[in-house]
């Protein structure tokens, strides 16, 4: 049965009401402060009678005319009396809520701002009507979700959330840098961010942090625009229901779903979210808002799905759905890099697949497709600025030169099986530092992987040619890689990379090389 994500008619949260610094660094005083032994308070006080006498106040009492009260009841009664307001007040307004997200997945939705003439983003009422909108959709939309587990796991942040839900500032957030240090800061998974321009158009963007959780994959995260085409924003924009902004805001909260689903290691609920994504959302244009970030995360997820299942027949159809997939986010944005790495690992698991290798070198066009699509990908990512897809861009194209490199060895061609292989290890090497900086220890563990197996696969092809020298030191190169994946489990609890990547792969096989 599909999920419907229906628009619930619900009150808009209050904003809060922030005060000015001068605001709040105001000193407030207030009461009597009684400290000389005799305080004149001129004026009238009005009774029964009009009482003229002077009030005049002593250590020891109030005199009002005739009539004289101790001072020391007085003053202990309005302490007690402030005290109680003060309580009340504390009681009323609460304790402040947590400063870091604790949910399973976490999303924040930043302020967005407005460039001004110099060039810089400031805040502006347009941009806070535009939060506001995806914020109340997000929040509106995911509570209407039927999966009671699914709803206590996401939580979404806005600066409108009342002081005892969210214990700090969101504030505004303009570009990737300050998205980054945002989700740091914060703990959030993903930041919804974005500027409307000095033409007053709009492009919302966010940003899915680079370290690992449960099953989401490298290749969804970093930084991505929700859209080619922008939102023309002014005081007249209507905001509702069926506005370009509001579907996508709606499309953010399918992909929100999915990760969440990913994040609980419920990677088919995560590919049938993007699949009901794709029919509830049928009025999506098909060019320029966006529509291509879902036909990516729905083939991603396909293709992820595809390599657990035992059966050969699920396999392929899950492969060809992530085919179509990438394919439709490429007629959608041709300029978009992610679905062409996509396709190219559709078209490098069935040139993996092939046998023999030597295969691929003759009528097989299959490794050559797989090369052009990550050329691509690679030329588009390094034009768009998007290092995340330059990244893995990289890391495929090393990937698909291992394979060309083993099709060379299975057809004899030594010197050219040679020269792949080792232009697959420069490749890897390439991105090893980026992968470091960025924490992306997945990702670090399978190119520490694959270049062990590069150098142990040529190792064993001098071996055969009887040159046990080069053999020997290219064993020895294949085992520092190794052991480089298996230090990554040092102090990490990622069980993708602890169990998968180290245990399943990088153990086995650097155990393989001291057998005879």
């Amino acid at each position: 049965m599909k999920r419907e994500l229906k628009k619930p008619e619900r009150r808009k949260p209050a904003a809060r009401v922030r005060k000015s610094p001068q605001e709040q660094n105001v000193e407030i005083n207030g009461g009597a402060n009684i400290e000389a032994d005799n305080v004149e308070i001129g004026g009238d006080v009005v009774g029964r009678d009009k009482i003229t006498n002077v009030i005049s106040v002593t250590r020891s009492a109030i005199h009002i005319g005739t009539l004289a009260i101790p001072t020391l009841p007085v003053v202990i009664a309005a302490i007690l009396v402030t005290a109680g307001l003060v309580f009340v007040g504390v009681s009323v307004i609460g304790p402040p809520g947590p400063s870091k997200m604790t949910g399973g997945f976490n999303v924040a939705v930043a302020q967005f701002g407005q460039e001004a003439e110099n060039g810089q983003v400031v805040p502006s009422e347009e941009g806070q009507r535009l939060s506001r909108t995806v914020f109340g959709v997000l929040r509106e939309q995911t509570d209407e979700f039927s999966d009671i587990e699914l709803r206590s796991q996401v939580q979404i942040w806005h600066d409108d959330l009342a002081n005892s839900e969210m214990g700090t500032d969101i504030g505004l957030i303009a570009d990737e840098e300050a998205a980054q240090a945002l989700a740091e800061r914060l703990g959030a998974d993903m930041v919804i961010y974005g500027a409307i321009d000095r033409q007053n158009n709009f492009v919302p963007k966010f940003y899915v942090t680079t370290e690992a959780k449960g099953a989401i994959d490298s290749y969804v995260a970093g930084h991505q625009a929700l859209g080619s085409q922008p939102i023309r924003v002014d005081p007249d924009t209507s905001l509702g229901a069926g506005t370009d902004i509001a579907r996508r805001a709606r499309a953010l909260t399918y992909l929100t779903i999915g990760l969440t689903y990913d994040v609980l290691g419920r990677s088919e609920d995560a590919l049938q979210v993007y699949r009901d994504a794709e029919t509830q959302l049928a009025n999506w244009n098909e060019t320029g808002e966006g529509k291509e970030v879902l036909y990516f995360f729905l083939g991603q997820a396909a293709l992820y799905f595809s390599q657990q299942q035992a059966g050969l027949d699920q396999a392929t159809e899950l492969r060809q759905e992530a085919q179509r997939a990438f394919e439709n986010g490429i007629r959608s944005n041709p300029e978009y890099a992610r679905p062409h790495v996509g396709l190219g690992s559709v078209y490098y698991l069935q040139a993996f697949d092939t046998q023999p290798l030597s295969t691929l070198l003759g009528a097989s066009d299959v490794l050559t497709q797989t090369f052009a699509e990550y050329n691509q990908a690679l030329e588009l990512a390094k034009q768009s600025n998007d290092q995340q897809a330059e990244i893995l861009a990289t890391y495929s194209l090393g990937t698909a030169q291992y394979l060309q490199g083993g099709a060379y060895k299975s057809d004899g061609q030594i010197d050219a099986a040679d020269a792949a292989f080792r232009q697959a290890i420069d490749t890897l090497d390439s991105i090893l530092a980026s992968l470091k900086a960025t924490n992306q220890q997945r990702l670090l563990g399978h190119a520490y992987q694959a270049q062990g197996s590069v150098f142990k696969e040529l190792a064993r092809m001098w071996a055969e040619q009887g040159d046990s020298q080069k053999a020997g030191v290219l064993i020895e190169q294949a085992r520092q890689a190794f052991d480089q994946c298996i230090a990554l489990s040092i102090d990490s609890r990622d069980k993708v990379l602890l169990e998968l990547i180290i245990r399943g792969r990088c153990v086995p096989q650097r155990a393989s090389l001291d057998m005879p």
